[in-house]
């Protein structure tokens, strides 16, 4: 659930940040295209503060190869509208000719 944590732990940031207080829980609503249309729950904990400090390494590393011109494409079903899509098919799995 490696995904799903960085959202949450994002929001947890957020609505901390917000309100001064720190979250009660936390809940992540998926709609699943069936026939008949679900509602999938995800109920996690609070964030915890190791949960956090790894939400801001990640943030760090991030920030820190932008700065260095890294660039790893991630594909996805947004790419026709992303501006960056002449990166990813230019991309040569970081070996420069």
């Amino acid at each position: 659930m490696p995904g799903v944590t960085f959202t949450l732990d994002c929001y947890s940031v957020l609505y901390r940040e917000g309100t001064g207080k720190r979250e009660g829980g936390r809940e992540l609503h998926h709609l699943v295209k069936t026939k008949t249309p679900k509602l999938v729950i995800t109920e996690t904990g609070p964030m915890l503060e190791y949960q956090r400090n790894r939400l801001f390494r990640l943030m760090e590393n991030y920030v820190e190869g932008l700065d260095r011109g890294d660039f790893v494409p991630a594909p996805g079903f947004g790419c026709m509208g992303c501006e960056f899509l002449h990166n990813c098919k230019a991309w040569d799995g970081g070996r420069h000719a």
